[in-house]
């Protein structure tokens, strides 16, 4: 799984990844993950982890995890 690009730029998480097609998660909390749509990026405080996903719920496979401040 590739790695995540990440940075908050005035509170807005902005994130993508070199590979299309390929889901980007976000936590604030490092347990809860959610979808990051770039499309309506999140607003953030504070530190926020990332990290892709692919989406076969059966099998999950994750990429590294990335702490962003």
């Amino acid at each position: 799984m590739p790695k995540v690009g990440a940075k908050i730029i005035n509170g807005v998480l902005n994130a993508n990844t070199e590979i299309p097609n390929v889901q980007i998660q976000y936590s604030t909390d490092g347990e809860q993950w959610l979808v990051y749509d770039a499309n309506k990026k999140p607003a953030v405080t504070g530190s926020v982890w990332v990290r892709t996903s692919n989406f076969d719920q059966k099998n999950p496979r994750f990429g590294q995890v990335s702490k962003v401040q």
